[in-house]
């Protein structure tokens, strides 16, 4: 079986199908955890090409790569609207259906197929709303949530939602530079406001600047160390700002975001495949703040591991600065000191607690592509 045939028959593989039929090949099994928002589409357009995104996907899938799709956005917006309703009658998936409106008809369509491009909807895994969310694509096509994912068996979505807005009360009392996202409220979904209902186990707030954002941190962390519900003790802070647009948030969830979902899968794998972590492969693919926590903290010990900051990021000139220790008031400091060039331009190494990887900056090991033009290249290159 050649490369592009591998990549035909994986297009509606199962995830227990993919992982099947690379073993049965003989391959290494290798995961690809990809981000979507400005870094498989982020190609300029605002909406993604899906010949770009065709092409990066055809590119994992002959390589081997199970694509691994993590997002802030939840599950719901990442399944086309058949597969959605077969996972409710199969496996009683409970999140309400996305609505978007068109502004033209005013009519309502529960299809993101009609708003996405075609290559981000239906993958063989998805983990959504920043980490909090996991889901496994099943031989019928229908979607599975991960039931043990949260190991701290957390209570129902709307219990752990209204403990949590219970703590924050004070906090968002205090002040008015901090405020809670339209996305939190199910008034605004119900008035189509808003196109998704409140994620699960997420909550996103919004601050009016930099120095909001910190002061929120400190009152929040303090304001946890006189919780004794462990709910709240549980929350994580996951950073979303870009201050090159003014734009600073932030997510509250009850694991560390995208690492804590790496970390998981990745050890779900070992024991679905049957293999050491020594056996597995993984790249790491993003643009955002979230996605550079999972590329360089995300703990995988004795894999191969990969880190591709794609073209284009938020981030780069952040890093590549020597005068510069921060982004959007987040430390960098330890990573810069960790980082170390290879012989090939852009490209690193990474090493921390005796863990090294590689990593890559897309802008610049390959100038002037962003996104997924930059995914391309680097698959296409063999850089590393």
């Amino acid at each position: 079986m050649n490369d592009l045939s591998i990549a035909q028959d994986n297009q509606n593989d199962s995830y227990h199908q993919h992982i099947a039929k690379i073993l049965n090949l003989g391959l290494s099994v290798k995961l690809a955890f990809v981000d979507i928002d400005n870094t498989l589409t982020g190609d300029g357009s605002g909406t993604g090409d899906p010949q770009l995104i065709g092409r990066v996907k055809n590119l994992l899938n002959s390589q081997g790569y199970l694509m691994v799709v993590i997002t802030s956005r939840t599950a719901e917006m990442m399944i086309s609207e058949p597969l959605y309703h077969l996972s409710r009658r199969r496996h009683s998936f409970s999140r309400p259906p996305p609505q978007f409106v068109n502004i033209k008809t005013g009519q309502i369509s529960h299809d993101p197929r009609q708003v996405e491009p075609a290559g981000i909807l239906d993958s063989e895994v998805i983990i959504a709303s920043t980490g909090s969310s996991m889901l496994l694509k099943q031989k019928d096509n229908s979607y599975r949530s991960v039931d043990h994912y949260f190991m701290n068996n957390l209570p129902s979505p709307p219990i752990w939602r209204n403990n949590v807005r219970q703590f924050l009360q004070p906090l968002l009392a205090q002040s008015d530079v901090v405020w809670l996202s339209p996305l939190e409220s199910e008034f605004n979904y119900q008035q189509k406001i808003t196109n998704i209902f409140p994620p699960d186990y997420r909550i996103q707030l919004y601050f009016a600047s930099q120095e909001a954002k910190h002061r929120f941190k400190l009152a929040f962390e303090l304001a946890k160390k006189n919780q004794v519900d462990p709910i709240i003790l549980s929350l994580c802070f996951t950073d979303d700002s870009n201050p090159l647009t003014n734009i600073f948030t932030g997510y509250l969830t009850p694991t560390n975001g995208k690492i804590t979902a790496v970390e998981f899968f990745a050890k779900l794998i070992q024991t679905d495949a049957k293999i050491n972590i020594n056996q597995l492969q993984i790249l790491l693919i993003g643009d955002s703040w979230p996605d550079l926590q999972m590329g360089f903290y995300a703990n995988t010990p004795a894999a191969k591991t990969t880190f591709l900051l794609v073209g284009g990021s938020r981030l780069t000139k952040f890093l590549l600065k020597n005068a510069v220790t921060d982004f959007a008031g987040e430390d960098l400091s330890d990573i810069k000191n960790q980082l170390q060039p290879l012989g090939k331009r852009g490209c690193f190494k990474f090493t921390r607690y005796q863990q090294t990887r590689s990593v890559v900056i897309g802008d610049l090991a390959f100038p002037g592509k962003v996104g997924p033009e930059s995914i391309v290249s680097f698959l296409e290159s063999q850089l590393l």
